[in-house]
């Protein structure tokens, strides 16, 4: 372990190699100190296993005292793994260089400090760790996918306890979310102890800096949060490559031999594009909507202020269309399309992929994902007790890419598929209305939390914009976007913005908030979960379904429907 460590001190540090120049400016000014963490870790693809050494220098920036941190050790945590295996062990934990005295249940690792750290202190821990890759044995296409999860919102019982292979192994990819232990958030109320639900995400962490150095097969690629600095071959065939991520959130690394790549250099940031070989026609058309979500998205919202972006392909399951981290984002594969594909001759097949809204799948999910730069990785938001804060701003973002790019009849067909269309199946499934205002851990499954999070919290922004005016409204986003940079936002703080700009509508926008927020008219304000409510959503988009063919879905959902 020792031997990483004296390779790691003798690399130059170069704290702000993936920050743009204005972005250093305002951190000194915003963010003078801050945590920083220190990884050396060693990836074998083919066992599936890593271990490594980390360095943390825990910042105290709250004003009052503790005596001992938290850190989450994620892929021990069955809500994320669905598994009760504990994939990760750490051990040789220190303090300041003195051994320490730790509690381990789970996923949770508390260690105690020895001292009161107050306002302003830090402290140094050090520890080992080893851990395992989960294997990915699922490969389904978009449509496969979608029959999987319409047969487990209608029989919730039979469905299979599937994880969203943030932390997994696949057969051409391996993918590495929250794979390291993580130190949790200290806020004003202390620290971030919630367990994990299981459904959307967990990202609530402090920015901090990163320093990771990587060994791996000389064959594979590397991509991750950040930017490399060197790369440097080992005589035993495999490469260390040195990474920086300076005022990042979290830190992801996804690896393959296969990984081809497009590069496109925009305002000075560097974007890149990895995708399977066989994808490479989709894996360039992420490549385009991304640039075109970057641009739009650093027009309307503000500067990104990194100097790289990364859009992966990665082998996500469970409904899970992509993941979002610091300066890099996800894409499941699932949306890719081959290039060796054979046609479908099925009408509804055909129907569906030549439905405007379904062939541009993989568009609105780079979209939203892409908007998650400004809102998660940049204004930061506690994603477990409320995540509507950036996973309906990041969906209604998309929309509004739709509307810049491709009009508003675009906008209105995305809204009715990605979002009204969500909640009317839910509610004709049997589910119920509920406040958009809730912990992750509040709803019940998938198809419940994208109804209420992603389908009703994305329209109330809509709705907002129809009552403050266009004018207004993007302001709004501006400067929600400044107050909030690499801070963390609370569930009123758009509002509040929002009735500043509009001082005379600020009894609509409370009132509007609160009905959309924390009450429960969707039926009136979004639709009825009806058989033909939701028909007309869905030919709302597309009318090329023939009548033969419409009427035997609408025989067979009936079946369906009255058996449950």
């Amino acid at each position: 372990m020792k031997v990483w460590v004296v390779l790691f001190l003798l690399i130059a540090m170069n704290a702000s190699a993936s920050l743009k120049p204005e972005a250093l400016q305002r951190t000194k000014k915003d963010w003078p100190q801050r945590s920083r963490y220190e990884i050396s870790v060693e990836l074998d693809p083919i066992s599936r296993s890593y271990h490594g050494h980390q360095k943390v220098n825990f910042l105290n920036r709250q004003k009052r005292s503790t005596n001992y941190a938290i850190f989450f050790l994620y892929p021990n945590d069955p809500g994320l793994t669905k598994s009760q295996k504990e994939f990760m062990k750490v051990s040789n934990i220190s303090v300041n260089a003195s051994d320490a005295k730790v509690d381990q249940k789970g996923p949770y690792l508390r260690i105690d400090l020895g001292q009161e750290l107050q306002t302003g202190k830090s402290v140094v821990i050090d520890m080992d760790f080893e851990a395992t890759l989960p294997e990915q044995k699922q490969s389904a296409d978009l449509f496969s996918e979608a029959m999987d999860e319409l047969k487990q919102m209608l029989d919730p019982k039979s469905a299979a306890q599937n994880d969203y292979g943030v932390f997994s192994s696949g057969k051409d990819i391996v993918n590495l979310g929250l794979w390291y232990p993580i130190l949790s958030k200290y806020d004003a109320d202390g620290w971030d102890e919630e367990k994990y639900s299981g459904i959307g995400d967990v990202s609530y962490f402090d920015p901090a800096d990163f320093h990771v150095t990587v060994t791996v097969p000389a064959d594979y690629k590397t991509v991750t949060t950040g930017t490399q600095i060197t790369e440097s071959p080992l005589k035993d065939g495999r490469m260390q490559r040195v990474i920086d991520a300076p005022l990042v959130r979290d830190f992801e690394i996804e690896l393959s031999r296969t990984f081809e790549q497009v590069t496109r250099l925009i305002n000075g940031t560097t974007l890149q594009a990895f995708y399977l070989p066989q994808h490479a026609t989709s894996g360039a058309s992420t490549m385009n909507s991304a640039a075109q979500a970057f641009e739009y998205y650093s027009k309307i919202f503000g500067p990104y202020p990194y100097s790289e972006l990364d859009i992966v392909e990665a082998p996500l399951f469970g409904g899970a269309g992509g993941v979002e981290f610091p300066g890099l984002v996800t894409i499941s594969s699932m949306l890719y399309n081959d290039d060796q594909q054979k046609t479908d001759d099925d009408p509804v097949h055909q129907a569906l992929a030549n439905n405007p809204v379904f062939s541009q799948m993989l568009e609105f999910v780079v979209a939203h994902e892409v908007a998650h730069q400004w809102w998660n990785a940049t204004v930061g938001s506690n994603s477990k007790k409320y995540p509507f804060i950036d996973e309906a701003m990041a969906n209604y973002s998309a929309v509004l890419y739709f509307e810049h790019y491709y009009g508003k009849k675009a906008a209105e067909q995305q809204m009715a598929m990605q979002m009204k269309l969500n909640y009317q199946m839910h509610r004709m499934l049997g589910g119920q209305d509920k406040p958009v205002n809730l912990p992750a851990s509040s709803f019940q499954g998938s198809l419940e939390y994208a109804a209420i999070v992603y389908g009703k919290g994305a329209l109330f922004f809509d709705r907002l914009r129809t009552v403050m005016g266009d004018a207004p409204f993007f302001a709004a986003w501006k400067n929600y976007y400044d107050a909030y940079w690499f801070r963390t936002a609370s569930p009123d703080s758009f509002k509040e913005i929002a009735e500043k700009k509009t001082p005379g509508k600020s009894k609509v926008i409370e009132a509007t908030y609160q009905r959309w927020m924390n009450q429960m008219h969707a039926d009136e304000d979004i639709g009825p979960g009806t058989l033909d409510a939701v028909m007309k959503t869905v030919l709302s988009t597309n009318q090329n379904i023939p009548q033969d063919k419409l009427d035997d879905l609408l025989k067979e959902l009936n079946s369906v429907l009255d058996q449950n």
